[in-house]
């Protein structure tokens, strides 16, 4: 087996995975527990050194050769892994096969926030959004951070329908909006001079008990402004 030399060369400094490999014989602990704790140990060290190429063939070749299937928490180590290294596209391809596999190791909310936050980042909002919609299809709740991170997006490239949207996703499934959400779409009206929308955000974000920000009253302030001035114009 060629995983000795493989951590020699990559993880000297992670002597204790070492010896552990090499004073069993090459055999990991013996329950299925102990082996994924200590193969997702290794997964995350991998990724750390942005080597998750490694990191996959670590998970989908060689931990099946010691009958350790990868679980959901070492795929999101790999999902990350993916993200990091600006590779959301094959984070967004594995987790399609993940998902219509259909086995017991399915993708979780931590899976796809990672995946749709790594697609955000690279200007994918398309694919984001779309992912974003496939996880509700799955009955799978986003946090409040992934969703704010949408809407921002989405307001920062003009579309605001997908925002609102994003926004009625989350008080259908009861996710509340914090100051983060609401500002994000204050912002985005406000960019496009939309007076009445940002109004509205601003007064729904009042009933829902959230306190603006500086921010929030900047702009609202702002459009205040210029629309006393159309009006003495």
């Amino acid at each position: 087996m060629m995983i000795v030399p493989m951590f020699n060369i990559w993880y000297g400094k992670r002597r204790s995975f070492h010896r552990l490999v090499v004073e069993n014989g090459y055999n990991l602990p013996g329950s299925f527990l102990g082996a994924i704790i200590t193969f997702s140990h290794l997964l995350k060290a991998i990724c750390a050194e942005n080597k998750t190429s490694y990191a996959m063939d670590m998970a989908l070749r060689i931990m099946p050769k010691f009958n350790c299937i990868p679980d959901v928490f070492s795929y999101n180590i790999l999902f990350k892994g993916l993200c990091t290294e600006k590779r959301s596209q094959e984070a967004l391809e594995l987790i399609h096969v993940m998902a219509e596999d259909g086995g017991s190791c399915q993708p979780n909310v931590v899976s796809y926030s990672t995946v749709v936050d790594g697609l955000l980042k690279e200007g994918e909002v398309d694919k984001a959004y779309s992912l974003f919609c496939q996880m509700l299809k799955r009955r799978i709740s986003p946090n409040v951070v992934t969703c704010s991170s949408i809407i921002s997006v989405m307001c920062k490239v003009h579309a605001m329908d997908k925002a609102e949207q994003v926004l009625q996703q989350m008080f259908d499934t009861r996710i509340l909006p914090n100051v983060a959400t609401y500002t994000s779409l204050i912002q985005g009206y406000y960019s496009l001079g939309h007076c009445e929308e940002v109004d509205w955000i601003f007064k729904k974000m009042s009933r829902n008990g959230v306190q603006p920000n500086i921010v929030a009253y900047k702009h609202t302030d702002g459009l205040s402004l210029q629309e006393r001035k159309m009006r003495i114009s």
